[in-house]
């Protein structure tokens, strides 16, 4: 018994949620060092990754005015579009989707 308490506690935990914008599923996952998600595509090594590249470098001072989120405003400065998914609990998370069709959600490209 306490041999199968320590392989329960011993698995790692997954923060994974199923995404949704409209019908559509998005192929994500949890960022590496972030509280965000980001496409599942960028977590291995690709030609070219927009969203991965936001990552890495996130947008650092941004304040919209009027009460924009800052992740909001990085996305429009990186050229990407918002758009707001919800997961099977109704929660809501807003992603910027770039020209590769790559997301990561809003809280992963600012600072």
């Amino acid at each position: 018994m306490k041999i199968f308490a320590f392989l329960i506690l011993a698995l790692p935990i997954s923060t994974f949620a199923e995404w949704k914008v409209g019908t559509a599923v998005l192929d994500v996952v949890p960022c590496p060092n972030r509280d965000c998600y980001i496409s599942k595509k960028c977590s291995t090594p690709v030609k070219k990754c927009s969203a991965m590249s936001a990552y890495k470098n996130p947008v650092k001072g941004i304040m919209e005015n009027g009460g924009m989120n800052p992740g909001s405003g990085a996305c429009k400065s990186l050229k990407g579009n918002v758009n707001i998914a919800t997961d099977e609990s109704g929660n809501q998370e807003g992603f910027c989707v770039f020209n590769d069709k790559s997301v990561i959600s809003l809280g992963g490209i600012w600072k």
